[in-house]
């Protein structure tokens, strides 16, 4: 069999006989699928999911505005009520982003994504804004925390897995408390799916 020498990163390949294990590796690595893959800039950030971000803003910008707003509470409801789904796209986002350095890292057979960089790049993207915000308000008294436990449980983003852990400190933090416990899961998952592949 002839392939057909389409150029490919790196120079074309060269067009000549091919056996069926170069057939099989060319179509897993073609020079279509490197095209489609979706290329991060440096840090992971994709611009063209810069969109659907802005769709999930407006969504939870307007579900909230129905919920405090009278004046658009008998207009927008009970279609803006539903609206709190853009949380879920924010959600999807993440995890798109997030697991993407981990596939690519599978699907090319090269190594993963250092643990320890991860592990720094995820604690600074939401900690140290997160303790400001929390212990500036709970200094105002705009926010309450109920004893030890619970504030040992806000401070760490695991105010979820306490009893009534999201009645204390910053109610919507726990979005927060998600995206942690997302980010402890995904390197586990990602070793388990390349061992078991």
């Amino acid at each position: 069999m002839l392939n057909d020498g389409v150029p490919v990163e790196g120079g074309q390949r060269p067009v000549g006989p091919v056996g069926h294990r170069e057939v099989r590796a060319a179509r897993w690595w073609s020079p279509v699928s490197a095209r489609v893959r979706p290329r991060a800039a440096p840090g992971g950030y994709q611009p063209e999911l810069d969109g659907l971000r802005a769709v999930a803003v407006i969504a939870v910008w307007v579900h909230h505005a129905t919920l405090v707003a009278p004046a658009l509470y008998p207009h927008t409801m009970p279609h803006g009520i539903y609206l709190s789904a853009g949380v879920q796209l924010f959600f999807a986002l993440s995890g798109f982003l997030i697991y993407s350095p981990f596939v690519q890292a599978h699907l090319t057979g090269g190594p993963s994504p250092s643990l320890a960089t991860y592990a720094r790049r995820r604690i600074t993207r939401i900690y140290p804004a997160y303790l400001v915000a929390f212990l500036a308000l709970w200094a105002l008294g705009w926010i309450v925390v109920d004893g030890g436990w619970h504030l040992f449980a806000d401070l760490t983003l695991t105010q979820l897995y306490w009893p009534h852990g999201g009645e204390n400190g910053i109610v919507p933090a726990w979005t927060l408390c998600v995206e942690v416990s997302f980010y402890a899961f995904v390197p586990l998952w990602a070793v388990l799916v390349r061992r078991a592949a």
